[in-house]
């Protein structure tokens, strides 16, 4: 099993993410956006955070609890105009 390193927030400027979609089946895709947009509503409504599993181009997986404050069509936007591009995210866990 891969290590997952947990990184605070505003290490991810520092990132390089991978390129192509971590996820290749459609379905998945989908659930990881309904999951987003779940976490953007908890996060803006209630202050919620969630743990997002991420991997960089250096083929690290990386994990940052945070709140999600906007999901658009390629990227989440967290506090502080930090940016993840969606197709590097690999898992959203709700605490």
């Amino acid at each position: 099993m891969e290590q997952i390193t947990l990184i605070e927030k505003e290490s991810i400027s520092e990132c390089n993410f991978v390129k192509e979609d971590v996820l290749s089946n459609e379905s998945l895709r989908q659930l990881r956006y309904e999951q987003l947009e779940k976490a953007e509503r908890l996060g803006n409504n209630y202050k919620r955070k969630v743990r997002i599993t991420f991997k960089t181009e250096e083929n690290e997986i990386l994990n940052v609890e945070t709140t999600i404050w906007a999901v658009g069509k390629d990227y989440i936007e967290l506090k502080a105009g930090i940016m993840i591009p969606i197709g590097a995210i690999l898992d959203i866990k709700f605490d």
